[in-house]
């Protein structure tokens, strides 16, 4: 609980883009400047059929604090590809991405990454130019952007994340397994990234033009974040 008193603590989060034409055109945005179009359109209230005086007007879904309080916290990660996805009745899927982006950028093994291979999804990874961190150690709930979503078909899935000790964006995401064609436009908020906690998040975006400074070897990586945070609990 913040005392109205004192200053409003702060977490300083230095966000790093390994792109530089991704940096430019989709920078990460605060969560409140990423409100969706149709929702600010949306009147503040309706009016009832009803004679009585001062009863006949209702308020809107555009005053439901449980999308307008989440719309002031964290930011949001933009979709960094224009990302097409094809499957077909025989359960095929086809990727393409573009904006200069490798095919490297899909991951698709359903199997490994969900233990079991779902009757209803299939699980995959989108990785991410942007490698995040900070000196102040804080979990942050990795979500997706539910009310911006205009195709229920992609979806990042839930987890939570501390940046002091791993640095990746990449998203999990589900699809369903249903036939359908999509394309996915670049700047589409896709991830929503909510601090568990009342400090204020500062965001600072600089361009890394070193591509290997955020390279870790895969097996080690979990490890090392584990073993720092048992250290600085001590």
């Amino acid at each position: 609980m913040i005392s109205l008193f004192n200053k409003r603590p702060e977490i300083h989060l230095d966000c790093f883009c390994t792109e530089e034409t991704l940096f430019e055109l989709f920078p990460i945005k605060y969560a409140k400047d990423a409100i969706p179009s149709w929702f600010k359109k949306i009147p503040s209230s309706k009016k009832l059929d009803n004679t009585v005086p001062f009863l006949n007007v209702k308020s809107s879904f555009k005053h439901c604090t449980g999308i307008t309080d989440l719309y002031k916290q964290g930011f949001i990660i933009p979709l960094w590809t224009d990302f097409l996805i094809d499957t077909t009745n025989e359960g095929e899927i086809f990727f393409d991405v573009k904006v200069g982006s490798k095919k490297g950028l899909v991951h698709w093994d359903p199997n490994n990454v969900l233990g079991t291979e779902s009757e209803y999804f299939t699980m995959h990874k989108l990785n991410s130019p942007w490698h995040i961190k900070t000196k102040q150690s804080c979990n942050m709930f990795f979500t997706n952007t539910f009310w911006n979503t205009r195709f229920p078909q992609l979806q990042a899935v839930n987890g939570v994340i501390d940046f002091k000790y791993t640095h990746s964006t990449n998203a999990n995401f589900i699809l369903r397994k249903e036939p359908f064609r999509v394309l996915f436009e670049a700047g589409t908020p896709f991830i929503h990234i909510v601090p568990l906690t009342d400090a204020k998040i500062v965001l600072h975006q600089h361009l890394e033009t070193d591509k290997t400074r955020f390279t870790t070897i895969p097996f080690f990586r979990n490890p090392v974040a584990k073993l720092k945070k048992l250290r600085d609990k001590k």
